[in-house]
Order: C-alpha cells, then sequence, then structure tokens
C-alpha cells in the first residue's frame, strides 16, 4: 500500500525588501518520496496566516484547525502521515505529545535542508510569483499568497515528490562520490528487506524504510557523510574539533569559547533534526588555574569530569595515564576470561594456549598504548597482570618458582614492554611519513606557552619515543623507509 504525506511547513513573505510578514504556514497532500504512482489525487492544502511570534503553541493551534480538514479535501488514505522538518517548535515535547494524543503518525525527517524538503521548492515558486504582482501593503500581501497559493497544480507535488531520490544523489555526488557508486548504493537500500534473529529463531520479513543497514560495512561512510554535511557551517580544524561518528570533541581556551561553541553545534544540529545529548555530555578543564566556573548548555550546567572515556582511551585532566592502564589491564583480563576454557584446558599445547593468548588477550590489552607515554612502573604493572594469565593458563603459581623467562618460553610469548615499544615505534613512523599539516604531526611537535611546574617534569610522549629510538639504534630519518623501519623496530615477538 502506498503511503500518503502531508507537509507541514512555514516561511516568511517580505513586502517590498522589509519584513512586514512574521511568516505563513500550510499543509501540502502528496506521496512519500520515491512512491509516487501514475495517478494522485494530492495537491496543495490548507493555507494559515501567522499574526506574531511561530511558537510550539501556535504551531499546533495551526495542526488543529488544518490538518484534519486538509486530509478530508485532499481525500488522503487512513495511512497518511504527517512530515515536518524537526524545527525546535516542531521537535519540542509539548508538540510530540500534541501529535501522539491526537494519534498523528509523523513521517522521520532528518533536515530541512531546501535541497532535501520537497515543499521549500514551492515555496520559492509562490514567492517569486507573488513579488511579480507586487503587492503594496499586508493586507495586498496575504491576498495575493492564498490566490497563488490556490493555483498550485496537483502535478507539480507529485513531480517534486518523483524528484527527491535525484537531489539525494546529488547531495552524496557534490562530496566527490562518483555518481555509478552512488547508483549502486541507491539501489541497496531500494526495497530492501531484513530480519531479526533472536534466541527463538528468526521473524518474518519486513521492509526497512528508514536508517542505515545494520552490519553495513558502507553505513559508517554513508553515517560520516550524512554528519560532515551536517556540521559543515560549525566545524573548526582539527585539533579545536574531532569528530568520529556521532561523537565530537569540542576544544577551547576558555569556558565562555565552550559555552558558545556547544550552542553553536545545538543549533546547527537540532534545526536539522538531531539532538544534543545533555546527559551524555561533559566537558573536563585541562590545566586549570580558576576551579570556580561553570559551562552551561540552554540554561543547564553541564558536569564536570576530571577524566573521561572517548573512542575507548582514558582522557585525564592531569595528563597522566594512569586510569588508561588500569583500563588495559581490566580489558586484558576480561578477553581472558572469555577463552579461559581453551587457555586452562591441559589437553592442549602451550604453543596454541599463546598464539590464542597473543590473539584475543594481548591485543586487547596493547588497545590505545601506541599513543600513551608510559612510566617504567606502568609497563610493570602491565607486565605482572600478564604474568598471571600466562601462570593460570599453564598450570603453574609462584609457590612453583619458576622464573619468569620459562614461563614466556613455554608460552612463546615475549615481554610486552617489547610489544609496546614496537607498536610506539610502529605508530610515530605512520605518523612521521604524513605530510606536514597532518594533525597527528602537528601535535608531536606542538610547543604549549608557558612555563613548567617546579620539580621534575612529567614524561612526554617524544621522550619516550626517543628513548626508544636511542634503544634499536633508530633516527627519525629513518622513517621514511616503511620497510626498513618495520624491520628496525621489530621485537621478535608476533
Amino acid at each position: 500500500m502506498t503511503e500518503q504525506t502531508l507537509s507541514a511547513e512555514e516561511t516568511k513573505q517580505y513586502l517590498y525588501c522589509r519584513q512586514e510578514k512574521t511568516g505563513q504556514a500550510n499543509q501540502e497532500g502528496q506521496l512519500s518520496p520515491g512512491d509516487a504512482p501514475r495517478h494522485n489525487t494530492g495537491g496543495p492544502g490548507r493555507l494559515a496566516v501567522i499574526n506574531g511570534t511561530m511558537n510550539s503553541a501556535v504551531y499546533q493551534k495551526i495542526l488543529k484547525e488544518n490538518v484534519r480538514p486538509s486530509v478530508s479535501d485532499l481525500e488522503l488514505k487512513r495511512t497518511w502521515v504527517l512530515q515536518q522538518d524537526n524545527d525546535p517548535k516542531h521537535s519540542s515535547k509539548s508538540t510530540s505529545e500534541w501529535l501522539k494524543k491526537n494519534k498523528m503518525k509523523t513521517l522521520e525527517w532528518p533536515s530541512q535542508s531546501p535541497d532535501l524538503n520537497p515543499i521549500e521548492m514551492l515555496w520559492h515558486d509562490r514567492k517569486k510569483v507573488v513579488h511579480a504582482r507586487k503587492p503594496s501593503n499586508v493586507a495586498e500581501l496575504q491576498q495575493f499568497c492564498k490566490d497563488e497559493w490556490a493555483k498550485i497544480p496537483p502535478q507539480r507535488c507529485n513531480r517534486l515528490s518523483a524528484s527527491y531520490g535525484k537531489r539525494l544523489i546529488a547531495v552524496v555526488a557534490a562530496k566527490g562520490v562518483a555518481e555509478k557508486y552512488v547508483r549502486v548504493v541507491q539501489d541497496m537500500y531500494e526495497r530492501s528487506r531484513t530480519v531479526v534473529r533472536c534466541a527463538v529463531g528468526q521473524t518474518e520479513e519486513f521492509n526497512v524504510e528508514v536508517g542505515l543497514h545494520q552490519g553495513s560495512a558502507l553505513s559508517p561512510f554513508l553515517f560520516a557523510i550524512v554528519m560532515d554535511q551536517l556540521s559543515e557551517e560549525v566545524r573548526q580544524e582539527s585539533p579545536w574539533t574531532m569528530m568520529f561518528a556521532d561523537d565530537i570533541v569540542i576544544c577551547s581556551e576558555s569556558r565562555e569559547q565552550v559555552e558558545e561553541n556547544l550552542e553553536r553545534w545545538r543549533f546547527a544540529l537540532e534545526r536539522r533534526g538531531m539532538k544534543v545529548s545533555g546527559s551524555k555530555t561533559e566537558y573536563m578543564c585541562v590545566n586549570e588555574r580558576e576551579g570556580s566556573g561553570t559551562v552551561r548548555l540552554q540554561g543547564e550546567e553541564v558536569k564536570k569530569v576530571q577524566e573521561f572515556k572517548y573512542l575507548g582511551s582514558t582522557v585525564q585532566s592531569n595528563g597522566e595515564c594512569g586510569k588508561e592502564v588500569k583500563k588495559r589491564v581490566q580489558a586484558g583480563w576480561i578477553g581472558w576470561r572469555k577463552v579461559w576454557g581453551v587457555l586452562c584446558e591441559r589437553k592442549i599445547s602451550a604453543r596454541i594456549k599463546g598464539k590464542v593468548y597473543r590473539t584475543v588477550v594481548r591485543a586487547a590489552m596493547l588497545y590505545g598504548l601506541e599513543t600513551v607515554s608510559l612510566r617504567k612502573r606502568q609497563e610493570s604493572e602491565l607486565e605482572v597482570a600478564e604474568l598471571k594469565m600466562l601462570r593460570f593458563s599453564l598450570g603453574v603459581t609462584r609457590l612453583d618458582r619458576i622464573r619468569n623467562e620459562y614461563i614466556r618460553g613455554t608460552a612463546h610469548v615475549g615481554r610486552l614492554g617489547d610489544k609496546v615499544r614496537e607498536t610506539r615505534l610502529r605508530w610515530f613512523g605512520h605518523v612521521q611519513r604524513r605530510d606536514s599539516e597532518y594533525i597527528g604531526r602537528r601535535m608531536l611537535h606542538m610547543e604549549l606557552p608557558g612555563r613548567r611546574q617546579r620539580g621534575r617534569p612529567k614524561r612526554r610522549y617524544m621522550d619516550g619515543i626517543n628513548e626508544d629510538m636511542k634503544l634499536v639504534g633508530a633516527s627519525v630519518e629513518d622513517a621514511e623507509d616503511r620497510d626498513r623501519w618495520r624491520e628496525m623496530i621489530r621485537c621478535g615477538d608476533p
């Protein structure tokens, strides 16, 4: 069954380049994008004039007085849905409750962009015609708007709905994607069906009409394209703005700048149908001198933290990495418990146990450590946890008085500290081979203003890199040759 859509949208009409009119709202009967049949009884709905400020209460009143009559006039089916652009007054809590109370089903719509919303094209056409008639006062302006709106033929609405897919392709193509690839993606999502697998079996097939394909390797790329387009007007260069999917990090030099940037991001995302989660938004101060200030988002105070987790790594306000080391030890034990049935099986050889350990457990412990400046004590903490796991796997304890070298040799597992050094140097070589404008390379050689505090200076990342290169006999120039660099930093442990 074809689902019909009733659109609600407002705009402004100017009188002789002076804003004499606050806005207008209307309902347009049309078919949902991509579902236009040959015959359609839709067309323009009722036009309502707004006097004063447009807010949620006014919007709900317009819907109450015009939606049902427009549905009747346009002879829409009982399965019609309401389409709106998720403007703050459209997506407010009171409007959502009103729609739910009146049993009006809404169409999920991510943006109010003129390129994507079909009704915006109707506004554009009518504004040109009304302006050509040159109204002399507000009364004539209102009458001309109503007259021209009534002249819109249903065929115009059909053509706009049918062309929606082409506008989507144009948006993706504007990001530099070849049209043939856009067509392939479009074919993947056209009339797609899926099932849900659960403990009792699989459900029946159903159509996927909204959202990306779950589990598809292409979905993150498509989502990144959308987020890149939505945040283009507010996004700054790294490191002031860093994005990974919908996780955003905003860096500023003061609390006032943070509040200003938060508000700009909130406005840019919410007017396009997305929402900034206040409960998940946190801020952290590095090298803080005045601890009495606060950061607010829409009048509510944002939670201040001393550490936060981003992309699986823990960042601390004091620049230390002790919490991250403890997280890596915890992640290693979690991985060990997942495969303890294999690692503690007496019938499995020590070599096989070592391979399983390196694949499952050590990979979890090494995650993100290539960008962490570890001290000797923290490396020892990681190695102690690793030896405990290996002793459990081989069925021995410290009471057996077996040296650590024999434990590692039996399981064919090298020192964790050597592997951390290799991953750290491998990452440094990768960054060093990038161009000079790459954010990672700029951060390696960044010099912070000001003076260090008294006492022993903190260990920096480049301090560890210099020590590692001295230990393996390498230099910065050797990193330009990838094969030679990998051969020099190899520790022998796979």
